[in-house]
């Protein structure tokens, strides 16, 4: 009997045929890799007169979209998907054709003058990342790292250039580095605030220069938790009244760099600069101050996200084989804190017996990386021994202090 023609009966009992069809297939979802993700959708589309075939297409094409969307929301931080929803949509809609490496319907029904169907999409990631990445998207919902500004600023009548981690200014914060702190923690940075992290680590009676060298970044960098150290200066200038008017113009720009805290490597950097009008001098230079922090922080967070996805891409499976895992709680938070560690994504437990475990850990880096990082971590009831490294995995042991 065609389905076009079923009774409610049949219907009621096809439906229920077809839910559970998707409840077994979405937990037996085909192998995905890298480059691309099995999803499954269903869509539907009103048939207009006797147009059946056009409300089919319909149905499929809301039902592609729908896939696509749900691995966009996966891969884009949502509170900076929503800020930049235009344009992440302009893109959905104008490479949609390149996003979908194939799909197949599983189910199609009519009912009424409705027409559903249920399809297995098999989304493209490489082209999604391509295309997101070529617009300024950030990507990665947990991949993006914790950033710490060291940013001094000289304002209009400055003698000298101020800044939070000198001595005479504790308090101090300079409107550029609020801009682009602020920007980037809605882009889905972590972003240490200055004056919490100064309550838990001193540096009162350092010295510290308006601009750090790098090995100073990278320390103060650490010593906060940073895994980057965004360093640099900006300023404002008058540069003179705009003809037959008492409004002034003003002049801001910053150079800022980003360092890596675990390699020292400089991976980003950018020089901007920005001109404001205004009839006061000091709205007039916070504003500018202000226009070019946004500038420079769509090119550090684009270049940034670009550099740490290239790293997370590259991450390997490293094998660890943990001896004294019989005290749980110990093992769970070594577990923890291992998953802390920056450049892992994601760990599995291969195999447990008594007091020893096997883990999978995927690292962005070797297994003497991994082992230097770890051995950095404190544990307040237990210690650890790493045994052996090799180049494909480690042996660590749990000493409980008690």
């Amino acid at each position: 009997m065609s389905l076009f023609l079923l009774s409610v009966k049949q219907y009621r009992m096809y439906a229920c045929l077809i839910i559970s069809a998707l409840i077994l297939w979405g937990e037996s979802m085909a192998v995905e890799t890298t480059t691309n993700k099995v999803v499954n959708a269903m869509g539907y589309a009103v048939i207009h007169g006797d147009k059946i075939a056009e409300a089919r297409e319909q149905a499929i094409l809301n039902s592609l979209i729908l896939a696509i969307d749900s691995v966009v929301l996966d891969m884009v931080p949502l509170e900076y998907l929503i800020e930049h929803f235009q344009v992440t949509n302009e893109i959905l809609s104008d490479y949609r054709d390149d996003f979908i490496a194939g799909y197949k319907v599983l189910a199609e029904m009519k009912h009424k003058n409705i027409y559903k169907v249920a399809i297995e999409t098999t989304v493209s990631i490489e082209q999604l990342e391509k295309r997101l990445a070529e617009a300024g998207i950030v990507l990665g919902k947990k991949a993006l790292p914790k950033l710490i500004f060291f940013i001094s600023e000289s304002k209009l009548d400055d003698v000298t250039a101020r800044y939070w981690w000198g001595e005479d200014f504790p308090y101090f914060k300079a409107a550029t580095e609020m801009t682009i702190a602020g920007i980037m923690k809605k882009k889905g940075f972590e972003v240490i605030d200055p004056q919490k992290a100064l309550q838990s680590v001193d540096i009162a009676t350092e010295e510290n220069q308006p601009v750090l060298d790098d090995e100073r970044a990278i320390s103060l960098g650490s010593r906060f938790g940073a895994d980057i150290v965004v360093v640099g200066q900006s300023r404002v200038e008058r540069t003179g009244n705009i003809m037959g008017t008492s409004v002034r113009s003003f002049q801001a720009s910053v150079t800022v760099r980003a360092l890596q805290v675990q390699t020292g490597m400089e991976i980003a950097s950018t020089s901007q600069t920005a001109v404001t009008s205004h009839v006061d001098e000091f709205e007039g230079g916070s504003e500018a101050l202000k226009k070019v922090g946004i500038l420079a922080a769509e090119a550090l967070s684009t270049q940034i996200a670009a550099v740490w996805q290239r790293r997370l891409k590259k991450s390997t499976p490293i094998m660890l084989v943990v001896e004294g895992t019989r005290n749980l709680e110990n093992f769970v938070l070594f577990r923890k804190t291992l998953n802390a560690i920056v450049g892992v994504e994601g760990m599995k437990i291969r195999e447990m017996k008594p007091d020893t475990s096997t883990l999978v850990v995927n690292y962005s880096g070797t297994p003497v990386a991994l082992a230097d990082a770890l051995l950095l971590k404190t544990f307040d009831d237990f210690g650890i021994n790493i045994t052996e490294v090799s180049e494909e995995h480690l042996r660590i042991e749990i000493v409980s202090r008690q």
